[in-house]
């Protein structure tokens, strides 16, 4: 009851009251660790909001599950009570009891909560005598300076694109900075449903997207969806566009937003409530067309996922999601760099630039998907056979740095799982 309170009332605080007390949190909170400190090799520590329904907390929840699934020793950290957004469900202890006392932590959570988080909750000596890395993503090309403070509390930084590295690289040319792919599992993604997840549209052509509001209602721009779709299906019977909303509470303008772009359109399907990973899977099994005309995206998860789940995509063919989007496996819209422009007040304070994406284009490029089934099929075959590639187990262990498995315990891991041929 008190976190939500607590929440709620962070929410409604003028955003210069929030960044000033951001400032001051870090600036108490900062911390410098030794880089000539002794380690001592270990098990694999993943720590992130593992309870939340969030980008971040995917990310770690997927890397959990994929050290453990290729068998490497991992326990998780469920740092989702200290997180701006409700826990949704259960995620696991602050700190695993199975852990041993030394090894390698790799923590899902960006700076501005990092010190906090880790050091001041979870205690120096759990942490120090391990190789503290943390994941970090951004999404514009323009990094916050104020991420320098976090710079000393991490042996390394692991990011999940080229284009995360190139921004961070711009404050942090001293600092080890690794690109690891977020671990989505794509033999886990069914290309068929094992339950209708939407048994209201029978029959439909499904288009899909879906968005967290505290990414922010700019970037992720689902009105430029709306509008596309809206061009695209004239005269298409049997379409309809579903777009699933997380988190929002956080900024509740942006429904209001869609809802009004959607204003007279009954074939759109607006989703609200919160799905389990699993309810997701069969969600992305289920439609027929993804599409994302986002304005920038440190990753991509939506397009990794519907690619996994053998979908066609449609996106904005600029930043994150380019490291694992290529013409031949997804339709990429062009786009104008403009300067980014945020009412929730995230991104809109860097001078940084982000894609517009050539609405019209995707319109054409959605109209000739919806109708041409066989096509669909074709190239939903050919994003889920690049995807399994490049996010293959072998691909993503041998993406590891030799940091990593320097910090196990068993000196021989790396060369066994990867002559492992079940991998």
């Amino acid at each position: 009851m008190f976190m939500t309170l607590l929440r709620q009332s962070w929410s409604k605080l003028p955003r210069n009251v929030r960044n000033l007390i951001r400032s001051l949190l870090e600036s108490f909170f900062s911390c410098k660790i030794s880089s000539t400190r002794t380690l001592v090799k270990g098990d694999v520590v993943v720590g992130g909001f593992l309870g939340t329904a969030s980008g971040l907390g995917q990310g770690a929840r997927w890397m959990l599950d994929f050290f453990k699934i290729v068998g490497l020793p991992t326990y998780g950290a469920n740092f989702s009570k200290l997180s701006v957004i409700e826990e949704n469900f259960e995620g696991g202890p602050l700190w695993p009891p199975e852990a041993g006392n030394g090894g390698i932590i790799i923590i899902h959570m960006n700076p501005s909560l990092f010190p906090l988080g880790a050091y001041r909750t979870l205690g120096k000596e759990k942490i120090l005598p391990r190789r503290v890395v943390c994941l970090w993503a951004w999404e514009l090309d323009v990094v916050p300076q104020r991420w320098k403070k976090a710079l000393d509390a991490v042996d390394e930084i692991w990011v999940p694109s080229q284009f995360v590295a190139g921004g961070l690289k711009k404050i942090a040319p001293q600092k080890p900075i690794h690109v690891v792919p977020c671990l989505v599992d794509v033999e886990t993604y069914p290309t068929i449903p094992t339950i209708d997840p939407l048994p209201q549209l029978v029959g439909q052509t499904i288009v899909f997207f879906m968005y967290d509001v505290g990414s922010t209602h700019a970037r992720k721009n689902p009105c430029a969806v709306v509008e596309a779709f809206k061009k695209a299906c004239v005269g298409i019977p049997d379409t309809t566009l579903v777009i699933k909303i997380n988190n929002n509470h956080l900024w509740p303008k942006s429904v209001d937003m869609l809802k009004q772009a959607c204003e007279g359109m009954s074939n759109v399907l607006l989703i609200e409530k919160k799905f389990s990973p699993e309810m997701m899977k069969n969600v992305l099994a289920r439609i027929d067309i993804a599409i994302s005309l986002h304005r920038s995206e440190g990753f991509g998860l939506l397009m990794a996922e519907a690619m996994a789940a053998g979908k066609p995509v449609i996106a904005t063919g600029w930043s994150g999601n380019m490291d694992f989007m290529t013409k031949e496996s997804s339709i990429l819209i062009d786009y104008t760099l403009i300067r980014a422009e945020d009412p929730q007040h995230l991104y809109d304070r860097y001078n940084a630039q982000w894609a517009e994406p050539d609405i019209d284009q995707a319109a054409k490029a959605l109209r000739h998907l919806l109708n041409n089934p066989a096509e669909r099929q074709l190239l939903g075959k050919a994003a889920r056979e690049h995807i399994t590639k490049y996010l293959s187990r072998r691909h993503c262990l041998e993406m590891l740095p030799e940091t990593f498995w320097q910090s196990l315990e068993d000196p021989v891991c790396r060369e066994r799982l990867l002559n492992n041929q079940s991998i």
